[in-house]
């Protein structure tokens, strides 16, 4: 059992973090800064196999997975697969990584990977636990390095996505109801795992609605179908950084600080 876990029926009524770290002088370091800085209990564990065994005898999800990666990148193996797994046994739970890497890309695959928070650990310590408070609040934390390469990477998506006619704008809301459902998850950047999982339907009907999507759009793929949404007036009711990214870039509210939040 890991440290700080009680039995299944203490451990099922009471919030929690699940902190990841192969490490062990690490992971005691990052532990004692979160269970300083937070009420929920913070749960420790050496790998997410430890972790995945812990969530399926657990009753209750924990709030947020910080997991610690080091100097390795968000593309290392076995990462993306573990990212996967954590996905799929605990579904729509935040998932938080702290790096020793601070490449814009890095941030950038981290948010393809689903990862709500990307935190490089050169951050000053009060900027890591307000970083996390934003992902336990429902929104995502990247630094704003990431934001400004994102600008670059979905430019020329942004550029060939077509203008759309007054006459399809004012017929969106014609659209059907689940058609115009998946396109509001797309601009919030949700993944096609994610919008069946929201949706309570199958991964491939989401597919099947974003080639029906993209037809009527007149557009190639995802991201230019996000960038048309915004254009039709779509909203997301979403937090602005992970809105930003998956869709019109041009939006952003950058400045010149170091991190990016809603």
């Amino acid at each position: 059992m890991p440290s700080g876990a009680s039995p299944r029926g203490d451990d099922s009524r009471k919030a929690s973090i699940a902190l990841i770290d192969e490490f062990s002088l690490r992971r005691v370091n990052t532990l004692t800064l979160l269970r300083t800085h937070f009420r929920e209990a913070v749960l420790q564990f050496a790998s997410v196999a430890d972790f995945l065994t812990h969530a399926s005898t657990c009753a209750a999800a924990p709030s947020a997975v910080v997991m610690c990666v080091g100097a390795h990148s968000v593309t290392d193996a076995p990462l993306p697969e573990h990212l996967h797994l954590i996905s799929r046994a605990v579904p729509a739970l935040p998932v938080i990584v702290l790096s020793d890497r601070e490449e814009a890309e890095e941030g950038v695959t981290a948010f393809r990977e689903g990862v709500q928070g990307y935190i490089p650990t050169s951050l000053a310590p009060r900027l890591v636990i307000y970083a996390i408070r934003i992902v336990l609040a429902g929104g995502t934390f990247y630094p704003a390095e990431a934001l400004v390469r994102a600008r670059q990477l979905l430019r020329p998506e942004i550029e060939r996505t077509p203008y759309l006619d007054q006459v399809m704008i004012e017929r969106r809301k014609q659209w059907p109801p689940r058609q115009r459902e998946v396109l509001s998850l797309l601009v919030q950047g949700k993944s096609n795992k994610v919008i069946a999982r929201t949706m309570g339907i199958e991964e491939t009907t989401v597919k099947v609605y974003l080639r029906l999507i993209m037809g009527k759009l007149g557009v190639a793929n995802r991201t230019q179908a996000a960038i048309a949404a915004r254009r039709l007036g779509i909203a997301a009711a979403v937090e602005v950084t992970r809105a930003t990214i998956a869709s019109d870039p041009d939006t952003a509210g950058l400045d010149d600080q170091r991190v990016a939040s809603p």
